[in-house]
């Protein structure tokens, strides 16, 4: 009777140690994915800063234009 009591609990504690490997290893792929997708946004949101940044140079450019006596106005 006392090894097979012996013998439940070990199958127990081994079962209890596999789901929390797999719990363990399941959190560690959630949260790199997380980590991947925020460095991914954090690409955009920085992409993005730079064109809202540069929105000014586009629109105030200073072109020349020829005019009668080849005089170039800025």
């Amino acid at each position: 009777m006392e090894g097979s009591a012996n013998m439940r609990v070990l199958i127990g504690l081994g079962v209890i140690t596999l789901f929390g490997i797999i719990t363990f290893a399941l959190a560690a792929a959630t949260l790199g994915t997380l980590n991947q997708r925020y460095n991914h946004l954090n690409e955009q949101l920085n992409h993005l800063k730079e064109q809202v940044a540069d929105i000014p140079n586009k629109l105030f450019t200073t072109t020349e234009m020829t005019v009668f006596d080849n005089e170039t106005v800025s």
